[in-house]
C-alpha cells in the first residue's frame, strides 16, 4: 500500500471498534482515493496505489463503494471481491480465484536462493508470493509480484519460513491463498571450485585442489568418490 493511500476509521467515533461476528457491530471503514470498504463484521483484505484500489472478501460481507459522486455501494459477500480504477468506478463482483496448488520441498534448501515453481491458475494475470517468519504473517521477510506461476526466494538465514501465494485476477482482485512451509539450510555457503576444471582429465601424479574462501569456516572437508551419491567415498580428509 502507497503510504498515504488507506486510511481505517471509526465513523461513530466510539472508541476502539472491533468487528468479530456476533460481537461490537461498530463500523470501521478503509477509506482509499478509490473507493470505501465498510465492514460488516468480516475477514477481508483491502490494497491500493495510485491507479486502483482492491477489496477481497473472505468470510463475512463488505459494502464496497467508489469515491465519486452519487456512487452505490456494492455488497461483497464471501468468496468475492471488486476493484476501482483511478476514477473511482468499481467493478462487479467478480468471485476469488482459488488459491495455487504448492508442492514445496521436503527437504530443506541448501542453497540462500532457490526458484519455486508452483500450478498455474486458470483466470490469474500474476501471483503475489509472501516469505514470513510466522504463520500470520507478521514477520515478513520478502514479498513479490510475478506474472509466472514461479518466484525467486532468497533467505537472509537459514530456518523454517512460511510461503504464502495468491492469484491475482485481471482486475487486481487478489484470490485465496494457498500456504505452506520450507526451511533453508544453506550456511556456510558450499565453496566454488578453482581448480581443476570441472570434467578435466588427470593421467598420473598428483592433483591439486583449490576452492574459494568461505567466511566463518573453521576448516574444509574434502572427499573423493566413484559415484555422484559418495556412497563408497575413496577419500575423505579433514
Amino acid at each position: 500500500v502507497d503510504q498515504g493511500a488507506v486510511r481505517l476509521t471509526s465513523p461513530d467515533k466510539a472508541g476502539a471498534a472491533t468487528n468479530t461476528p456476533g460481537g461490537d457491530r461498530r463500523r470501521i471503514e478503509i477509506r482509499t482515493p478509490k473507493a470505501t470498504a465498510a465492514v460488516r463484521g468480516t475477514d477481508f483484505r483491502v490494497s491500493a496505489d495510485t491507479e486502483r484500489a482492491t477489496s477481497s472478501v473472505l468470510t463475512g460481507q463488505v459494502a464496497w463503494q467508489g469515491r465519486t459522486a452519487g456512487a452505490d455501494a456494492r455488497a461483497l459477500p464471501a468468496g468475492f471481491g471488486s476493484s476501482a480504477d483511478a476514477q473511482g468506478q468499481t467493478t462487479a463482483p467478480e468471485a476469488l480465484l482459488p488459491g495455487p496448488v504448492l508442492v514445496l520441498p521436503d527437504t530443506p534448501l541448501r542453497t540462500a536462493a532457490a526458484r519455486l515453481r508452483f500450478e498455474a491458475v486458470a483466470g490469474a494475470s500474476a501471483y503475489r508470493v509472501i516469505l514470513s517468519g510466522d504463520e500470520k504473517l507478521t514477520s515478513e521477510v520478502t514479498q513479490q509480484v510475478t506474472e509466472t506461476p514461479s518466484a525467486l526466494l532468497t533467505s537472509e538465514r537459514d530456518g523454517r519460513y512460511f510461503l504464502t501465494v495468491r492469484p491475482i485476477s485481471g482486475n487486481g482482485v487478489e484470490g485465496f491463498e494457498s500456504q505452506g512451509q520450507l526451511a533453508f539450510a544453506a550456511r556456510p555457503f558450499a565453496p566454488d571450485l578453482r581448480q581443476p576444471p570441472d570434467g578435466e582429465r588427470s593421467i598420473g601424479g598428483a592433483v591439486r585442489l583449490q576452492w574459494t574462501p568461505v567466511a566463518g569456516a573453521a576448516g574444509y572437508r574434502v572427499q573423493l568418490a566413484s559415484d555422484r551419491g559418495f556412497t563408497q567415498p575413496v577419500l575423505s580428509q579433514d
